[in-house]
């Protein structure tokens, strides 16, 4: 039986808070590498690119020759990136495991929703890829697919015999978070 003192509560509290404030940044900066390199990969120019935690990233290209393919590898190399290299981490380190399971999800369920959604209701890429002639029904399968890839990575965590995250663990992913926004601030001025 898990302890449920009022102090176990606070620490859980900040630290899925802590979590889910650095796998917002960490999503959001594997999907706009994602746009990135395929931007880079097909000769685009890169303009601009928002990674400030207030607002939704995005990155401006220019002279885009592949503008379709660009625009789906934000949310596909954003999940092989985001959230393979969290998977791949998590079969090393056991006791990072639910944290990187966790960020996983966060990435498959992020970028899932967003476009899978973004076929009934377009914003953002989800409005690029429907102008640029995607079916509404890859997008929604695309979503569906993620977000059941995501649900089965937190039962997994959340079911598993895995070590829960410690003190230290919350200071680290903390750290992270806080290098992700000054470097977004410093590196990519809005």
């Amino acid at each position: 039986m898990r302890d449920a003192s009022p102090k176990f509560r606070v620490s859980t509290t900040i630290f899925a808070m802590v979590l889910l404030g650095f796998s917002w940044l960490y999503m959001q900066w594997t999907h706009e590498a994602g746009h990135i390199i395929a931007g880079v990969l097909s000769g685009a120019h890169i303009d601009r690119v928002v990674l400030d935690p207030r607002i939704f990233s995005r990155t401006d290209l220019s002279g885009n020759t592949h503008p379709l393919i660009t625009c789906w590898c934000g949310p596909l190399l954003g999940i092989v990136l985001g959230a393979g290299v969290c998977l791949l981490f998590a079969a090393c380190a056991a006791s990072w495991r639910f944290t990187l399971l966790m960020v996983a999800a966060f990435v498959f369920l992020a970028n899932g929703l967003y476009i899978g959604l973004g076929a009934l209701t377009p914003v953002g890429d989800a409005m690029t890829m429907l102008k640029l002639g995607t079916p509404p029904g890859i997008m929604i399968v695309f979503g569906l697919l993620c977000a059941v890839t995501g649900r089965k990575l937190v039962f997994v965590a959340l079911s598993t015999k895995i070590e829960r995250p410690t003190s230290r663990q919350t200071l680290v992913v903390s750290i992270a978070a806080l290098v992700l926004v000054v470097i977004g601030w410093i590196a990519f001025p809005n």
